[in-house]
């Protein structure tokens, strides 16, 4: 069984679907295992599992250092393999929307990791975690019309989309947060 969650919130803990509790037919297991869909089994992260009193089912224990481990951030997709052995197999998504590639340090124990982007995956400018792309365009800093600073790599003529987030002003009710998605195309030097 496959199934994906978005990372919305820090939480030292992570809800599992209904439908996943559903198809263990009433099995309830009290760990499980996680590892990074692309290492094999060179590490697994044991993981303690919990219900509450409505039946839903969470990975507790052991899911933070996951997260930890694989950097992983507000916004990141997750998409869960199950293989029946009590084990998941995650791949990692980020923000620029392009699956995560992790190779293991030289020491293991330690849980950290570092990251690399998949070659397939063009991603624009850097990631949350200062990781270069693959294509390690370079990045620069740039302001747009509605003040606000964002990085912006070196595209060339080429437009594309960014998130922008704004905070408005409501009368009597302090700042509104706003985030909107615009085309921007980045304006090329003339050589002289």
């Amino acid at each position: 069984m496959e199934f994906f969650t978005v990372i919305l919130e820090k939480s030292s803990r992570l809800v599992l679907p209904h439908n996943f509790v559903k198809m263990l037919d009433g099995h309830r297991p009290h760990n499980m295992k996680l590892r990074q869909a692309s290492n094999g089994l060179r590490k697994l992260w044991d993981v303690e599992v919990v219900f509450d009193a409505d039946g839903r089912m969470y990975l507790d224990r052991g899911w933070k250092q996951f997260v930890r481990a694989y950097d992983l951030g507000i916004g990141y997709f997750l998409v869960f393999w199950y293989d029946s052995n009590a084990t998941f197999a995650v791949k990692v998504f980020d923000t620029t929307m392009c699956r995560r590639c992790y190779q293991d340090d030289d020491d293991a124990g330690n849980g950290s990791r570092s990251s690399e982007y998949c070659d397939r995956c063009y991603v624009y400018g850097r990631s949350d975690s200062g990781s270069k792309s693959s294509s390690d365009s370079g990045d620069n800093k740039s302001s747009s019309n509605d003040g606000l600073t964002m990085d912006v790599p070196h595209l060339g003529d080429r437009a594309m989309p960014i998130v922008v987030e704004e905070y408005i002003p409501q009368p009597g009710m302090g700042l509104r947060r706003s985030k909107r998605i615009k085309m921007m195309k980045e304006k090329v030097k003339k050589q002289e």
